[in-house]
C-alpha cells in the first residue's frame, strides 16, 4: 500500500496560521486526532501556558488535516462524575463513542483513574463510566473497577467490529 508523498512542515503544527506563533508555549506537544463528518477534530496539550495537562484540554479543527483553527479549550472543571466535580487528574479522552447503544444515555463510554489500595499495595485502577454528553460522567456500577495498570492514550480503548460478541465488542489494552 502506498501512502503517497509526505511534505514536511513547519517545526509546530500550524494552528491558526494567520497569527505567528510568539511563544514556545503555543507549541502542540501531543495531540490525538479524530475524523469528523467535516473534517477532522484535534485534542492536544501544549508546551506551556492554560492547555498544558495530560488532559489534553486544548481543542483545533480542520477541512484537510493540514490547516488548523484553534477552538475553546475544554474546561476540566465543568466535568461531573455522579454528580460530582470530575475527581481524576489523569483524564484524557479515554473513551469512545459507542453507535450501536440503543440507551443514549450510555452513548459514550470510558474509563476513569483512580489509586486504591490492593493486597496491601497501592496501584492505579480503571473504573467503567458513561455519558450521553461528554460532560457529565456516570459510574458503571456492573463492576467495581476493569483494569489495574496505566492507560494513556485514546488509543487504548476501542470498538472490535470482527467480535461477534456483543459483550466483547469493546477492548481496551493496558
Amino acid at each position: 500500500h502506498q501512502l503517497g508523498q509526505w511534505q514536511k512542515l513547519p517545526t509546530y503544527l500550524p494552528v491558526d496560521e494567520d497569527k505567528k506563533q510568539d511563544s514556545t508555549a503555543n507549541y502542540i506537544v501531543w495531540n490525538e486526532v479524530y475524523k469528523t463528518k467535516n473534517g477532522f477534530e484535534m485534542h492536544f496539550m501544549s508546551h506551556g501556558g492554560a492547555d498544558r495537562t495530560n488532559w489534553l484540554p486544548g481543542r483545533a479543527t480542520s477541512k484537510d488535516g493540514i490547516h488548523w483553527k484553534r477552538k475553546p479549550s475544554v474546561n476540566m472543571s465543568k466535568l461531573t462524575l455522579d454528580g460530582k466535580p470530575f475527581p481524576s487528574s489523569f483524564w484524557r479522552r479515554i473513551y469512545c463513542k459507542d453507535k450501536k447503544e440503543k440507551n443514549p444515555k450510555r452513548r459514550f463510554k470510558g474509563l476513569v483513574g483512580k489509586y486504591a489500595s490492593i493486597d496491601s499495595v497501592e496501584q492505579r485502577v480503571w473504573g467503567s463510566v458513561y455519558s450521553d454528553d461528554e460532560v457529565n460522567w456516570h459510574s458503571a456500577t456492573e463492576a467495581e473497577f476493569v483494569v489495574v495498570g496505566d492507560i494513556s492514550v485514546n488509543e487504548h480503548i476501542f470498538e472490535d467490529p470482527e467480535d461477534k460478541d456483543p459483550s466483547r465488542r469493546f477492548k481496551m489494552v493496558a
